[in-house]
């Protein structure tokens, strides 16, 4: 079962990327306005 919760591990990173480049995406907005 331990391989069971090592494995959402991988989707996890991968929402938190996307997450800070949606943030980086705003700041970025936010200086060209």
């Amino acid at each position: 079962m331990s391989s069971s919760s090592t494995r959402p591990t991988s989707r996890e990173r991968s929402q938190r990327t996307w997450s800070s480049q949606i943030t980086r995406s705003n700041e970025l907005a936010r200086e060209k306005c």
